[in-house]
């Protein structure tokens, strides 16, 4: 008995001694708010499972660590989890992934839940006040942007919280003066206002009689004087990183744009409401001032929400005779791809999402049309283009080799200067594609608050890094000026372009009387290497040409070119082989265009 007694107390002596080593059973139970869609599974997630949120979404271990909760008789959520005591964790609930995590009572963001956990064991009861996707409709501050003409018209959008009638009071003051209404009684209000004076500042306010009234806010309209300068911004792959978006949306307020173009990807999914109701909540204190251009991108899924909450223009079929069937699979009309002019610049925005990337599609038509029309008009001095995937691009995604084949050319041929992409989060900007003068430039803007992606370099990339940012263009009459600016507002990067006539079926003016070769780019290059050169005017409409390659012993190792071509601007490629198709030596090569009695050398420089 007396042993028995011992064996007892040593044990009670180990338990105790002992017990910090032993783990504490702690149970979680939650409630969750009554919106909660029937069906799915609570988690919980923390940095005990390595911030796994669900099925199928790993760990920041790469694994997969999933806690599901069990639907408990009391109408709670429940686990039973062991810790060791002390140990303070962080947690949060979802319903399987970051989009369908907790939110607080208004929609923001909350901290991670903090527990440290005690000696025994412990029944923790939490709440959940919303969910990220299931956020209830709520009152939308206005938000701006172009359907007509941006001298004399704008549109002003918002959303009520309940149904009623839309007003707009509008002014060169607070003191307003004007109205424009609608009675119908909706949800989602928007109101075009026009025979506006251009080049003046309005103020404005919406009002939902009985419900909703917005504060003050103003617009300007644009100048009638196509020589007035301008500034817009393009960004583009904001998707539900709401911290890295406002920091760039903050800065782009800093640079006070007349308007922006957004290159697509503004949320992670375009079918889900809240995403939505979180990302104009963010954005709302540009969009009241600033009108916003939309370009939809890979992740608004071509949802009908794209097209419910954005304003914007319609593009209706301009070809004469149009395809039987329609492989983009738009709508006709619709806002999928439309164009707008500023000032003395034409704004043509696209769609890749789908791109059916052949000249019979409704929108490579369309688009052929347009250019073609904008450049037959004297007041346009530069023409911008806008799509979100990328034609050229050394990110993760790559290029899109289909829009390179089909579309690029139509840009190249109506003197198009800059497209703007985005699909890759990234910042890279091309050297002027085709010819060197006034070529194309590329540039891809995807660092609006997306997770950044590497980002290399390739034969055309002039620029190129990782970083949250965004593009002000600044356009005065015949000089234009870029800056890619960080979340801090300082420039990284910068293009000064100045508008110069290109090729006659393009921009309408003359060519030089003289030729030219221009300096190859790369150069020093080791695989391939672009050669652009212009033949003048003044050589008659076909004119004999050749363009050869020598080594330092004035050998020729290669000819290039040798027949007759009519003025105008040539592009070609050299692999750096003769004429063998023997890959060369490195060093010094020389490459001569000789047209008639004229001619021209560049020194190229070949690295293996």
């Amino acid at each position: 008995m007396a042993f028995s007694k011992i064996k007892w107390l040593a044990a009670l002596f180990v338990l105790l001694w002992f017990r910090p080593l032993l783990g504490v059973e702690v149970t979680f139970k939650v409630t969750v708010p009554p919106q909660t869609p029937s069906g799915d599974l609570i988690y919980i997630a923390g940095d005990f499972n390595h911030w796994d949120p669900g099925p199928g979404q790993a760990g920041t271990d790469g694994q997969e660590h999933d806690l599901p909760l069990i639907f408990d008789q009391d109408e709670t959520w429940q686990i039973s989890l062991e810790f060791s005591p002390f140990t303070e964790i962080q947690y949060k609930y979802t319903r399987g992934s970051w989009q369908t995590v907790e939110k607080g009572p208004a929609g923001e963001e909350i901290p991670h839940r903090t527990y440290t956990i005690p000696e025994s064991a412990v029944t923790i009861y939490d709440v959940v006040a919303r969910w990220r996707d299931t956020l209830t409709p709520r009152d939308r501050d206005p938000y701006l942007s172009f359907v007509g003409d941006p001298e004399s018209t704008i549109t002003i959008s918002w959303e009520t919280e309940t149904p009623g009638e839309s007003l707009v009071e509008y002014g060169f003051d607070t003191t307003y003066g004007l109205t424009i209404s609608d009675t119908n009684t909706v949800y989602r209000h928007s109101l075009e206002l026009t025979g506006l004076a251009p080049g003046n500042l309005y103020h404005y306010r919406v009002l939902t009689p009985g419900g909703y009234t917005s504060g003050d806010h103003t617009f300007k309209t644009a100048p009638q004087d196509t020589s007035q300068p301008f500034t817009f911004v393009v960004w583009g792959d904001s998707r539900t990183d709401d911290y890295q978006r406002r920091r760039v949306k903050d800065a782009v307020i800093q640079a006070d744009p007349d308007f922006s173009v957004f290159s697509g990807d503004m949320v992670e999914d375009g079918r889900n409401q809240a995403q939505w109701d979180e990302w104009f909540s963010t954005m709302s204190d540009l969009m009241d001032h600033s009108p916003f251009m939309a370009c939809i991108g890979n992740h608004e899924e071509n949802s009908s929400l794209y097209y419910e909450l954005f304003y914007l223009p319609v593009h209706t079929p301009s070809e004469p005779n149009p395809p039987v069937n329609n492989p983009s699979g738009f709508r006709k009309p619709d806002e999928a791809y439309y164009s707008f002019t500023y000032g003395n610049s034409h704004f043509v925005v696209l769609s890749s999402e789908p791109a059916e990337c052949t000249t019979q599609s409704y929108q490579y038509l369309w688009m052929k049309n347009d250019l073609k029309e904008v450049r037959q008009d004297p007041r346009i001095q530069w023409i911008f283009v806008f799509f979100h995937q990328p034609p050229y691009s050394s990110g993760n995604h790559g290029s899109r080799l289909d829009i390179r084949n089909v579309w690029c050319p139509v840009f190249e041929s109506y003197g198009v200067d800059i497209v703007f992409n985005g699909h890759d989060h990234d910042y890279e900007r091309s050297i002027p594609i085709n010819n060197p003068i006034d070529g194309v430039v590329y540039i891809v803007s995807g660092g609006a608050g997306a997770p950044l992606y590497p980002v290399g370099s390739s034969w055309w990339t002039a620029y190129s890094c990782s970083i949250y940012h965004f593009c002000q263009v600044t356009v005065a009459g015949s000089h234009l000026r870029l800056e890619a600016k960080d979340t801090e507002g300082r420039t990284f990067d910068t293009l000064n372009l100045t508008a110069v006539p290109s090729r006659p079926e393009g921009r309408g003016g003359q060519l030089p009387q003289k030729i030219h070769l221009f300096p190859n780019y790369p150069n020093p290059f080791n695989s391939t290497t672009t050669i652009h050169y212009r033949l003048s005017a003044g050589g008659g409409p076909r004119s004999a040409v050749t363009l050869r390659v020598y080594n330092l012993l004035a050998q020729e190792v290669k000819t290039l070119v040798k027949e007759k071509q009519s003025p105008g601007y040539y592009t070609i490629r050299w692999e750096g082989r003769d004429r063998f198709s023997q890959d060369l030596p490195c060093g010094v090569y020389i490459c001569r265009l000789l047209v008639g009695e004229e001619s021209q050398s560049e020194k190229v420089l070949l690295l293996r």
